[in-house]
């Protein structure tokens, strides 16, 4: 009895002092900012604009008697009062086919699954009269164009489930498939029934339909400049009932205004070529991961400003990209060239090699970006491991240049015989031979 005593005295004293710390901690929060990292390297911090860089959801499940396949998505405040995040889904021919907006109290956090949207057309009810304000969350706001509702300033607050023929429409852009109602194709049809896409989510100032790629969201003062969010995709395996996979978001800070000069890349100036009214840091263009038998990688890659719906069996005016450059070295260093065979701003690369194989993967992305004057475009790469068929993780490629200053010299494919590009810098046989003679070539 005398233990039992002592321990509910001192769990007394410990939970007060637990209430007095957190409360403390928590006032401390509102006055701070979440602070920026290194800008113009991509790294998880608090940001101005997520990019999921693919997902997938399994049309032919949507009317079975669980949920479908999916990619599901959490988006994040940091920050201590409320904000408006702004979402676009994108098909892999980068053509934009729905936005919305959600609105987060400080701190909160808004999880999206997708076959929501494509099965079901539910978008995620938010609003200053609907999402919970706790008592560290900030008051509630009334944002700009945001009146859904009756009430002025409740918005954003969608109406579910969105029409039939909306939802057809999704399915059908996304899918590759032929649109019943407007008679176009939107994305690349792969033989399957499966949505394939990628999602951005911007910080912006009030409640708009536009998408990015309309000049207006940057002229007219849509676009915000808050790093505060943070995101993280997982894809959903429903016959299984499980999280299967997950990773973070791609996070792009934006930078201070006059950071970037007319000549530079940034995140959205294929589609605000002259104002760099984004702001936001660009993505690399090379990079390098572990490659095993059962990887696959998701390469997402910058098309043109043009983006647009086309007439069925025709391509895009910017399709196809140049061919991206891929090396290949086993664990014994080495090289096999393989050709990726990679059209679209969205695609995904799988190689069917001996069973003893893996190693290094190189992939330069680069391709003539027409709406800037250099040879450089932006990329992300993924890597999709899996185990016995199924998708066990997703892991970022690491990349090799920095996404403010990119080497737009001209590099040649390397043959099987052939010199390694000079952007490339990998050990040769000194490290193995013992010998240290060509370090000083091959090190950077």
């Amino acid at each position: 009895m005398f233990v039992n005593s002592t321990t509910v005295t001192v769990d007394v004293f410990s939970t007060t002092r637990r209430r007095w710390f957190v409360a403390l901690m928590l006032a401390g929060l509102v006055a701070v900012q979440p602070a920026s990292a290194l800008l113009c390297n991509i790294d998880h911090e608090p940001a101005a604009t997520l990019l999921f860089p693919f997902f997938e959801v399994n049309i032919d499940e949507c009317s079975g008697p669980t949920f479908a396949d999916s990619t599901a998505l959490s988006i994040t405040n940091t920050a201590p009062f409320a904000t408006i995040a702004h979402v676009t889904l994108w098909t892999d021919w980068q053509v934009p086919v729905i936005d919305f907006d959600v609105y987060l109290t400080g701190y909160d956090m808004q999880s999206i699954n997708l076959s929501d949207i494509f099965c079901f057309g539910i978008l995620p009810q938010t609003g200053s009269a609907v999402s919970p304000h706790g008592p560290f969350s900030g008051d509630p706001i009334a944002v700009p164009d945001c009146n859904n509702t009756p009430t002025s300033g409740n918005g954003p607050n969608y109406s579910n489930p969105f029409s039939a023929a909306l939802i057809e429409l999704l399915q059908e852009w996304f899918t590759g498939k032929q649109s019943t109602i407007l008679g176009t194709c939107a994305g690349s049809d792969r033989g399957d029934n499966i949505a394939r896409g990628y999602v951005t989510v911007d910080v912006t100032q009030e409640c708009t339909l536009l998408f990015p790629r309309d000049p207006a969201y940057y002229s007219s003062g849509v676009i915000g400049f808050d790093n505060i969010l943070l995101g993280e995709y997982q894809y959903r395996d429903s016959v299984n009932n499980e999280i299967r996979a997950s990773a973070p978001a791609v996070h792009i800070e934006a930078a201070p205004d006059g950071f970037f000069s007319d000549d530079d890349h940034t995140f959205y100036g294929r589609y605000d070529v002259d104002d760099l009214g984004d702001r936001r840091e660009p993505l690399p263009t090379t990079f390098a991961a572990r490659w095993t038998l059962e990887s696959r990688f998701w390469i997402w890659r910058e098309a043109t400003r043009d983006n647009s719906p086309v007439t069925c069996g025709q391509s895009p005016d910017w399709a196809p990209l140049a061919a991206p450059e891929a090396l290949f070295f086993d664990n014994e260093e080495n090289l096999l060239v393989v050709p990726v065979d990679a059209p679209n701003a969205l695609s995904t690369f799988d190689y069917s090699g001996p069973s003893s194989f893996e190693g290094l993967a190189l992939f330069r992305l680069q391709h003539d970006a027409i709406e800037y004057p250099d040879s450089v475009a932006q990329a992300w790469v993924v890597r999709e491991q899996s185990f016995n068929g199924n998708v066990a993780s997703y892991q970022d490629a690491a990349s090799l240049d920095t996404a403010c200053e990119l080497d737009t010299t001209p590099v040649p494919v390397a043959g099987p015989s052939g010199p390694l590009p000079t952007s490339f810098v990998i050990f040769t046989d000194g490290f193995e031979s013992g010998s240290t003679t060509f370090w000083s070539s091959v090190v950077p």
